[in-house]
């Protein structure tokens, strides 16, 4: 029995999708991968190099125990330098270290956070000194992804646009003889019948 939802024999499906056209993907060229990828990276590599004591401080240290603490600085302040004492201090494993402690607010067997050369009183005082530059790096990253998937839809809907709606193709223009009207052959004949009809 034919319900003429088009489950007949014969009978095509109710079309449910977009049947228009959309533009094909499109990747970034070589050129446009270099911005996109190119430039962050250089600006990430000027930035780790002058915060690279800082930033590998907080990737490559570790719980250490302070073995000697003097020379200390209290300083603070917008004119001041940092507060900061020189130490030595011992890791888990029973090597030892000297270097800058940053803060003035430590003493003798107190546990710090450490790497070779340098020492925070703990993980979260050291990433308050280099969560800012992480996050300046990040941030070129970030900018310029934005840029190019904005880019990308901009790109693609506008493809899209012209693939829906092709420009109208322009009448060409004939440069040989013509039969049409107005046509030099045709006023040629008009003139010769308009002289035999007056002689």
């Amino acid at each position: 029995m034919n319900t003429g939802d088009g489950d007949a024999d014969g009978a095509r499906p109710a079309r449910t999708a977009d049947a228009l056209p959309k533009a094909p993907l499109k990747w970034p060229t070589g050129k446009e991968w270099l911005a996109i990828i190119g430039l962050p990276l250089v600006l990430d590599y000027l930035f780790w190099m002058l915060g690279r004591d800082i930033l590998s401080a907080v990737i490559t240290g570790k719980s250490a125990t302070l073995t000697y603490v003097g020379q200390c600085i209290e300083g603070g302040g917008h004119t001041g330098p940092p507060p900061s004492c020189y130490g030595r201090w011992e890791f888990a494993d029973g090597s030892t270290r000297s270097g800058t402690i940053h803060s003035s607010s430590v003493d003798y067997g107190d546990t710090v956070f450490a790497s070779a050369d340098r020492a925070y009183s703990s993980l979260g005082s050291a990433w308050s000194v280099a969560g800012p530059l992480y996050a300046i790096m990040i941030t070129p990253v970030v900018m310029s992804a934005v840029i190019w998937v904005n880019h990308y839809r901009q790109d693609r809907r506008e493809r899209t646009r012209q693939l829906r709606n092709p420009p109208a193709d322009e009448p060409g223009t004939e440069t040989g003889p013509t039969d049409g009207p107005g046509s030099p052959e045709e006023r040629d004949e008009e003139a010769a019948a308009d002289e035999r009809e007056t002689g």
